[in-house]
């Protein structure tokens, strides 16, 4: 009796080693003849010469065809039919010759996984669906999409992997078709782990047990934001497995706070992703030192936060979980980086041997110089690299700039300390005239001045006319960011006629005369000599710098620098109607009032308090903006010399007419409390006005360096500049 392929319920097609297995299985038992299986090239039922020579008699319940592998190298397509008593006893089946190409895969949330397919292969148009197996359990997906939710295979998200088996699965003519299929496809569900995480000059450096030559996505995350990808290769170094990421160009922000995080990049043109690794911390910034402090038994470092840190003293390293890093006095230097778990962040070379302020005698003079081991007054040249290019300066004897190819040099001379020694002015003039020449802007100002006070011997009193341009004898000083003006307003008191006769009892006239006097005698007096200036309230003025330049409170400015808020200046000094003076810190902040170089300058002579006032501006306490130090020198001169020129080139005013008075005043730190005290205040002021007139003083000061003690035996003297750090104790213990 014969059969048809209806009577065959299932196809499969697999590989037996090296040969090809083709089975078709039916519902029940054939009851008799014999069926001849046939696989064929061609779907021409009549062409014998395309069937392949794998026929073979079916009996019983199922029929297994077999072919070596090579006779499929050139076949495309395959067919499967029958044949009973040489008739063709069956329609023509197609049947799937080629197992599944994993081209890669997607993780996704809660166990889901995409997979994707190579779709080039016949087989994969043909076919319907795809089988996937784990073990026992097996799945059919859809095509073409195919994700599968691994707990459905059970396969849960502890395991480090998952090994799929794959096949294409189709229903054609009534018939299941089940394609050969691919077993062992390895779906990692865990993303690479690293056992250390490590930055050093931009550059990020990653060691963990992922395979050689393993294609790897590097994610660099600022909370939920990426930041920054790339596609790394791990190779091997120092039998160790390692990835290199260039940062430099990524734009990045040293002081944010990120993460990172990886995958493994899957198929062959790393199209899929696996699962993420864990985040790890990536530190990218360097630690921030506030202060170095020492001793001769301890030195302290004080960093910018509390958080952990690698500490490398010599070859030893040590973790520290704090804002400051204790050492023995015999260290002179370390590498600090910050580090949480398996990450470092870069290195920091801290030299903990600083440099210190100490004095130093030649005679009955005493100079303070910044040096490491040089204890005496400078008898040879030295030099300074400044890091920048500055304009040429050779006109003096005492301070010489010359450019290298990358920088400028600062050149002091051995001259200067015998100009101090003597007492002459004229240090200090070369000194500015090399500042107007060289400082075109506050920048450059700043650093030319810490080259002078860090490399030249100077006399105590002379310090604050070398940082700020204090000159006492031609009252004036120039405002740096840092400084804060304390100003005092008065206005002017004009009693009317019909009240200037008053009795001695100080009561108006026509009021109360107990005494039974009249207006007329010699018991009143005239009140027009009560006439004059009265206080009438105080202000603070913080100076800042602004995008290079000085300006003053900030708040203000904000609104100013927003043209939101205008406030026009007097306008040229061609005329005495136009010398208008000012209303107080609002006319500090007026059109031009911004500029590199300000400066406080005082009248020669304060006016009295009968007196009505002045109105030109020689007579007032003023602020002269210029926006460059020469014209700013100019511009104090033209005031010294109480002229009133047609105009003052590149410079703006702003005076306080009357009986006003500004003081400068500086910020210091004095037994670990913040204070204001005004400029010239000494650290024997300090500590007599805390009640220690003999008590040990200790004094840092802030230089480039980092801040540096103060040694001598004049500290008392001493005026305080803005930053220092002061410390008065009594019996040999600190207060505070």
């Amino acid at each position: 009796m014969g059969r048809s392929v209806e009577d065959i319920s299932r196809v499969q097609i697999s590989y037996d080693r090296d040969t090809y297995v083709c089975e078709a299985f039916t519902e029940e038992a054939f009851m008799g003849g014999e069926i001849l299986v046939v696989l064929s090239n061609t779907r021409d039922t009549k062409n014998e010469a395309a069937r392949l020579a794998v026929s073979k008699e079916w009996h019983g319940l199922d029929g297994v065809v077999r072919c070596e592998k090579e006779l499929l190298a050139d076949v495309t397509y395959l067919y499967l039919y029958l044949v009973d008593a040489q008739k063709i006893a069956s329609n023509v089946v197609r049947v799937f010759i080629h197992t599944p190409c994993l081209k890669g895969y997607q993780l996704g949330e809660r166990g889901l996984v995409y997979l994707m397919l190579d779709t080039k292969t016949s087989d994969y148009s043909l076919a319907r669906q795809l089988a996937v197996g784990n073990e026992g359990a097996k799945i059919s997906l859809d095509l073409p999409a195919c994700g599968v939710r691994l707990p459905e295979l059970g396969i849960w998200g502890n395991a480090a992997c998952a090994c799929l088996s794959l096949a294409y699965h189709s229903r054609i003519d009534g018939v299941d078709i089940c394609g050969p299929e691919l077993s062992g496809a390895q779906v990692l569900l865990r993303g690479p782990e690293v056992i250390r995480l490590e930055v050093s000059e931009n550059v990020l450096v990653g060691q963990g047990d992922f395979e050689k030559e393993t294609v790897i996505q590097t994610e660099i995350r600022r909370g939920m934001v990426v930041a920054a990808t790339a596609r790394l290769t791990a190779e091997e170094q120092n039998n160790t497995l390692s990835f290199w990421w260039d940062l430099s160009g990524e734009g990045l922000d040293p002081s944010g706070v990120y993460t990172l995080r990886l995958r493994y990049l899957t198929g062959e043109q790393g199209e899929g992703l696996s699962a993420p690794g864990p985040e790890y911390p990536l530190f990218l910034g360097l630690p921030k030192v506030q202060s170095v402090r020492a001793s001769g038994e301890e030195t302290v470092v004080c960093l910018g936060e509390e958080m952990q840190y690698e500490v490398t003293e010599g070859r030893q390293d040590r973790l520290v979980s704090e804002s400051e890093i204790r050492l023995s006095g015999g260290i002179t230097e370390i590498d600090v980086r910050m580090c949480q778990g398996i990450s470092y962040g870069p290195s920091l070379h801290v030299k903990t041997a600083l440099p210190r302020f100490l004095s130093i005698k030649q005679g009955n003079d005493t100079f303070y110089s910044l040096c490491r081991v040089r204890e005496e007054v400078l008898k040879e040249r030295v030099t300074v690299p400044l890091g920048r290019w500055l304009e040429g300066y050779d006109k003096g004897e005492i301070f010489w700039v010359t450019q290298g190819e990358l920088e400028s040099i600062l050149r002091i001379e051995p001259l200067l300390t015998e100009r101090l020694v003597s007492g002459s002015d004229s240090v200090y003039d070369e000194f500015e005239e090399m500042l107007g020449c060289c400082a075109k802007d506050y920048e450059t100002m700043e650093i030319l001045v810490r080259a002078v006070l860090e490399h030249a011997p100077l006399r105590a009193e002379d310090i604050l006319a070398f940082r700020y341009r204090y000159r006492v004898s031609e009252g004036r000083v120039d405002l740096e960011a840092g400084l804060s003006l304390a100003i005092e307003y008065a206005i002017y008191q004009n009693i009317p006629e019909n009240q200037r006769m008053l009795l001695e009892d100080g009561q108006p006239v026509g009021i109360s005369d107990r005494l039974g006097g009249d207006a007329g005698s010699d018991r009143t007096v005239d009140a027009s000599h009560r006439n004059g200036y009265v206080g009438t309230g105080t202000c603070d003025c913080q100076v800042v710098l602004r995008n290079g330049r000085v300006v003053l409170e900030p708040f203000i400015q904000g609104f100013t620098q927003a043209s939101s808020y205008v406030i026009p200046a007097s306008g040229p000094l061609d005329s005495q109607a136009q010398l208008d003076g000012g209303a107080g810190v609002a006319d500090f902040l007026a059109d031009g009032m911004a500029a590199p170089f300000v400066r406080l300058l005082y009248p020669i002579e304060r006016m009295g308090r009968n007196s009505k006032g002045e109105m030109r501006y020689f007579h007032n306490i003023c602020l002269a903006a210029g926006q460059s130090l020469p014209a700013l020198i100019n511009a104090s001169q033209a005031m010294r010399r109480q002229e009133l020129p047609n105009r003052l080139e590149e410079v703006s005013l702003a005076d306080l007419r009357g009986r006003a008075t500004i003081r400068v005043r500086i910020l210091v730190t004095v037994n670990k409390v913040l204070q204001w005290v005004s400029m010239g205040t000494t650290a024997g002021d300090m500590a007599d006005a805390l009640g220690i007139s003999k008590g040990r003083l200790a004094l840092w000061r802030q230089t480039s360096f980092g801040p540096c003690p103060v040694f001598g035996d004049e500290l008392r003297s001493m005026c305080l500049v803005s930053g220092d750090i002061m410390e008065v104790s009594q019996d040999g213990a600190f207060i505070g």
